[in-house]
Parts: structure tokens; C-alpha cells; sequence
């Protein structure tokens, strides 16, 4: 009978061995799920994190069967205690570029603004992405260089992943290309119809029935505005939040304040101006669009976006359509950032965008078209040219520029002050039509006209997708006519010209006192293997130190 209760007994302790054990298992896939949970549910965090724990709880549950349950309770805690307060999980599991988790495909169309004016709304084309209508718009524009009127379409949406993107033209189609150049993107067409796909988000411009022979002119010019997902929308009942519903706003001047947000959510169509004089903490964002087709001015009340006297502001996201001047403007500001903001205009005054005494500015991933310079610095204030107002550390990056008849870079004419350390890198030039008025526009264009000293500029990975003329200065044009400005340290490296296009520059100075010096040319060649050479550029006695590799 002892004999019988000792087994019995034994079985009992037993099982409560087996019993505390399966317990303890599952309070730790418990404290596991809290440590996910805790790093905003990351399946590669979550899967570190597991993984880390079940070899601890494995090498215990081992050992546990040897001794005895206590020892099990003790690992699990330190287990739990490892998963939560451990950074080095975390931070390695987050910080991992081959193992992270990749953006999911996603595809966001945009509603439709009610009550549209009929001048803004796309006739041409209509455009369709993975099978969903992605609404098309048109602004006015400048046709090639005779100053013609005719229009542009666009349309944007959100993805990530890829997407498949289905063009019908409401005309016949007899050629088409699909810009810029370097993506190379691969299309199929039946009759009216062209189909392609997108696995990088960007700017491009669906070319069809062009030509080059002087820009890269279309009679029907079609803009595909693929954007990135939206990150961090703002709460539309934040006090700091002006929010632009989708719809239509009639207004002629908003007023920006310091410390707001203005957001534009996609679908919204905002007629009217946004003017800033000394402001700070100011971003205008979003996924809609600003049209200054309702605007009087011709002045400087004609901008779509004028900040002056401000700081840290930010451009995000947005497009700016048909203004009477300038498309958006800064005076004397400093810590500016505009990034994938999409412009078109047109007028001789249609500047893309305009840097004007400012300082630590950041323009990138963007989209202009207009008639006049496209990516500007200038050396003045607003009010005159005759107070100094420099300009320095301004770059431009990764952006495609459309110019109807100007200069696509260009710093100067406007300059005062002096202008140092510009980058323009990463630029695609998808146009320039040279006026028949003007006839001095380049690609590149330094025209310092009334004082101040342009020094450390540098151009770099330039791709231009038109046939450049053979005119003295269709590639560059690095020139002081007037004034007592110079010009010196300046870099061009990595240029490609496509269609086999000429190269050539001209470079002068005008006295002794105010030359051009120190210029160098690296890797500037053109599709049919030509380079650069010293043939190709016109000086005068007041330049030195022209390098050409």
C-alpha cells in the first residue's frame, strides 16, 4: 500500500513539473508578443525577437528537464527581460538593409475635385493605372519658342512596388518616347493605346507625335506625376493645421503664419496665391494643387507661392500650375526645402523656381516646366537691384526641367551680392527651345549683370534628352556683359547630350578687373561618342585657366 501512495505521489509531483512548465511557456510567448508589440509590430523585429527568446527558452526548457521548474521561471524572466530593454535587437533588426521588411505594393488614385473649371480639365488623355481612372489635367503652356499658345496634361497618383500604366490618346498616334532618357522605360502600343511600367516613382513626359529639331516639342505634351506613398498626413483638427479638403477653393492671397501646416489633401484644387514675409516653421505639403490662372498681377503679386525674410519652410508634394510671373519664389530666407513639387506655367516670365538671396536650400525630386529660367539663383532683393543680398549653399538635386525658351540652370541675371557654393546635380533637361528674340540661352547659363562675385558652382550627372543646336553657346553659357561682376571656380562634370546633339560654350569676361577663371569640364560627351574639347568654346582675353578632360 506505502509502495502504491509513493507512486502515486511521485505521478502527482510529476505532473506539476509538466503542468509549471507548460504554464511558464506560455507566459513567455506572451512576454514575446509584448516585445514585438512593443517595436510597432515589425515582422523582421518581430521574428529577431522571437527567434532571440525560443533559443533561450529552448536551452532552458533543456536543462530544466534535467533539474527542476525553478530553474525554467528564473530564464524566463530573463528572457522577457532581454526581449523588451535589449537595444541591440532592435537596432540591429531595424538598421538591416538586406534583411528589413519591403514597402508593400500599394496604389493610390485620387478623387476628383467637384466643380473643376472646365479650362483645367484634361481632354486629350485620359490615363488608367493597374485598371483604376487616374483624372487628368491640363494647364496652359507655351509651345516651343515663337511664344504659341496650346496646353499640358498631367496626372498623379501614390504608389509603391509597380504599377502598369495605360495611355488613350483621343488622336491618332504615329510615334511616341517616354522621358527621361536614363529610365529607359520599355512600352507597348496598339493603335491609340500605350501601355508601360513603372517600378520607380518620378516625373516623365509621354512624348507623343514629337520631334527635335528645336527643343522637344509635342503637340500634345502628357506629364505622369508618379509619387511616393504619403507619410505622416496631418490631423485636419490640429489648431496648427490649415487643411485643404478635396474640392474647390476660390481665393486670391492666403497669408502664411509661423508654426502651421498647410496641407492639400489630393483632390484639392486651390485657386489663388501664398504670400509669407518673415515667417518660420512653415511647411505647405500634400497631394493637391495650387492654380494661379484666377490672379491680376503681373507683378510680384503674380506668384503662385512668394516667401520673404523667413526660415525653415518646406514645399512638399504639391503642384503649382499657371501663375502670371514666377511659380514660387524666396527672398532672404534661410533653411529651405521643396521636394517633389511639380510646376507648369507659362508667359516670358514663368520662372520654375527662383532663389534670391537666400541661404541653405534644398530643392529636389521635382518637376518644373516654364517659359523663363527653371532652376534660378539670384543675388537681389525683391524690392530693387541695388541692396546687396548673397546667396550661398543652394543645391539642386535629382529634378527634370522642362524649358520653353530660356535657361534651364541659370544664376544670374539678377545679381547684386555674391553668389557661392551651388550644386546642380542629378538634373534631367528635358527641353529648351531657343527664342528666336533672345538667341543667348544655354543650358547652363552664369550671367552675372550687375555686382558680386560668382564663385563655386559645380554641375554634376547632367542628362539632356534634345538635340542641342550648334550655335556658339547652346551648352553653356558662362558671360559677364555688364557690370563689374566675376566669375571663377566652376565645375562641369558627367554631361551627356542625347540625339547626338553639338556641344559648345562660350565663355567671356568683360575687363581685366571683372574675368572669368579657374573652369573646368570633365566627362562632357554627347550619344554619338564625341567630347568636349577646347574648339568647341568661344573665350575672350579676360577668361584663364580653362580646363577641359
Amino acid at each position: 500500500m506505502n509502495r502504491q501512495i509513493g507512486v502515486f505521489e511521485n505521478a502527482i509531483r510529476i505532473f506539476i513539473v509538466v503542468l509549471s512548465v507548460f504554464a511558464l511557456f506560455i507566459t513567455s510567448t506572451g512576454c514575446n508578443r509584448e516585445a514585438t508589440e512593443s517595436v510597432n509590430n515589425s515582422s523582421y523585429v518581430s521574428s529577431a525577437v522571437s527567434d532571440t527568446s525560443t533559443d533561450i527558452v529552448s536551452s532552458d526548457a533543456a536543462t530544466s528537464l534535467v533539474n527542476n521548474a525553478e530553474s525554467i521561471a528564473t530564464s524566463k524572466s530573463a528572457a522577457k527581460s532581454s526581449a523588451v530593454s535589449s537595444p541591440s535587437v532592435v537596432t540591429s533588426a531595424t538598421s538591416s538593409k538586406s534583411t528589413a521588411k519591403p514597402t508593400a505594393p500599394s496604389l493610390t488614385v485620387y478623387p476628383v475635385p467637384e466643380g473643376l473649371d472646365e479650362e483645367v480639365i484634361g481632354v486629350m488623355h485620359s490615363v488608367k493605372v493597374n485598371g483604376k481612372n487616374s483624372f487628368v489635367y491640363r494647364s496652359e503652356v507655351t509651345v516651343g519658342a515663337n511664344y504659341q499658345s496650346g496646353y499640358a496634361e498631367y496626372t498623379s497618383f501614390d504608389f509603391s512596388g509597380s504599377v502598369t500604366v495605360e495611355v488613350t490618346a483621343n488622336y491618332a498616334v504615329s510615334s511616341i518616347e517616354i522621358l527621361p532618357s536614363r529610365d529607359n522605360i520599355k512600352f507597348t502600343r496598339s493603335n491609340n493605346v500605350i501601355k508601360f511600367t513603372l517600378t520607380n516613382q518620378g516625373q516623365y513626359f509621354i512624348k507623343i507625335n514629337g520631334d527635335t529639331s528645336n527643343g522637344n516639342t509635342a503637340p500634345n505634351p502628357l506629364y505622369i506625376f508618379a509619387n511616393p506613398p504619403e507619410e505622416n498626413v496631418p490631423d485636419k483638427n490640429d489648431p496648427n493645421v490649415v487643411y485643404f479638403e478635396p474640392g474647390v477653393y476660390y481665393h486670391q492671397v492666403y497669408y502664411l503664419e509661423s508654426n502651421k501646416i498647410y496641407y492639400f489633401a489630393p483632390g484639392a484644387f486651390v485657386y489663388g496665391r501664398f504670400y509669407g514675409h518673415g515667417i518660420k516653421n512653415v511647411t505647405m505639403r500634400g497631394r493637391g494643387t495650387i492654380c494661379g490662372q484666377e490672379l491680376t498681377s503681373l507683378g510680384d503679386d503674380g506668384r503662385i507661392v512668394c516667401i520673404k525674410d523667413a526660415e525653415n519652410i518646406s514645399v512638399e508634394g504639391i503642384q503649382l500650375m499657371h501663375p502670371k510671373v514666377w511659380t514660387i519664389a524666396f527672398y532672404q530666407s534661410q533653411k529651405i526645402r521643396v521636394d517633389n513639387i511639380k510646376t507648369i506655367s507659362h508667359g516670358m516670365s514663368s520662372d520654375g523656381i527662383d532663389i534670391c538671396g537666400s541661404s541653405d536650400a534644398v530643392v529636389k525630386n521635382s518637376f518644373f516646366r516654364a517659359h523663363d529660367d527653371i532652376l534660378a539663383v539670384k543675388s537681389s532683393t525683391m524690392s530693387d537691384y541695388t541692396t546687396k543680398a548673397g546667396c550661398s549653399n543652394i543645391k539642386f538635386q535629382n529634378c527634370v526641367v522642362w524649358c520653353d525658351s530660356s535657361n534651364p540652370m541659370t544664376i544670374g541675371y539678377e545679381t547684386v551680392g555674391d553668389v557661392t557654393n551651388v550644386l546642380y546635380e542629378n538634373i534631367d533637361v528635358l527641353n529648351q527651345s531657343k527664342s528666336p528674340v533672345w538667341k543667348l540661352e544655354a543650358i547652363m547659363a552664369i550671367e552675372p549683370h550687375y555686382t558680386g562675385t560668382v564663385d563655386g558652382i559645380t554641375y554634376r550627372d547632367i542628362r539632356i534628352d534634345i538635340k542641342l543646336s550648334d550655335d556658339p553657346e547652346s551648352l553653356f553659357r558662362f558671360v559677364i556683359d555688364d557690370g563689374s561682376g566675376t566669375i571663377k571656380n566652376i565645375r562641369v562634370e558627367n554631361v551627356f547630350v542625347n540625339y547626338g546633339g553639338a556641344m559648345t560654350g562660350t565663355i567671356k569676361g568683360r575687363t581685366i578687373m571683372t574675368g572669368v577663371n579657374d573652369i573646368t569640364f570633365v566627362n562632357v560627351r554627347n550619344s554619338a561618342g564625341d567630347k568636349l574639347n577646347k574648339n568647341n568654346i568661344t573665350t575672350n582675353l579676360y577668361v584663364s585657366d580653362v580646363t577641359v578632360d
